[in-house]
């Protein structure tokens, strides 16, 4: 719980920083694997995609998307 406290509000508190979608995107992996809060873990990880659309980190978040079955959209359902 608190990784996950901190990765996401990493993105938050450093909007502009470098690592901000990369610890976003683990906040996003946690909320859907460990703690299955998967509806969660989609509209961050959306939020994500609208804040950074230009990270290294795209391919990754679509993909999670995807896996939650999700669009880029504002998390919603594909």
């Amino acid at each position: 719980r608190l990784a996950l406290k901190l990765a996401r509000g990493y993105p938050n508190t450093w909007p502009r920083a470098q690592l901000a979608p990369r610890y976003g995107l683990l906040a996003a992996q946690l909320l859907a694997g460990p703690l299955n809060q998967r509806m969660e873990a989609g509209v961050l990880a959306a939020k994500l995609l609208d804040a950074y659309p230009h990270c290294e980190q795209r391919p990754e978040i679509e993909v999670l998307l995807q896996s939650l079955g999700m669009t880029g959209g504002k998390g919603q359902p594909a």
